[in-house]
């Protein structure tokens, strides 16, 4: 399965993430990373450990990217989830044009 991450290069948008109940728009990320992970599994399941992958000191791309916290956005297939204070939410329509 394939998965990106994208993070908020945008400070003033970045620091109010964790505490805005707004969805996030695709425009205001960027993709820092994507790779193939294991599938036949549970999103959330694959989503934990994805935080935890991405949490390591020796983590992937780390001069591109910061670890991966709250605001943070992960794409399975097609399924968008943003990392919320205490675990996923899930982004209906994450890059759809409106």
């Amino acid at each position: 399965m394939r998965y990106q991450v994208y993070q908020c290069l945008k400070p003033e948008i970045r620091r109010d993430l964790g505490f805005s109940n707004k969805l996030p728009l695709k425009e205001d990320f960027t993709l820092v990373y994507e790779a193939d992970v294991p599938g036949g599994r549970d999103d959330y399941m694959v989503l934990d450990e994805l935080f935890e992958l991405h949490n390591l000191q020796h983590r992937p791309n780390p001069q591109g990217m910061t670890s991966m916290s709250v605001g943070d956005v992960v794409v399975l297939e097609n399924r968008a989830y943003q990392c919320d204070r205490i675990g996923w939410k899930v982004i209906p329509h994450w890059g759809e044009s409106t």
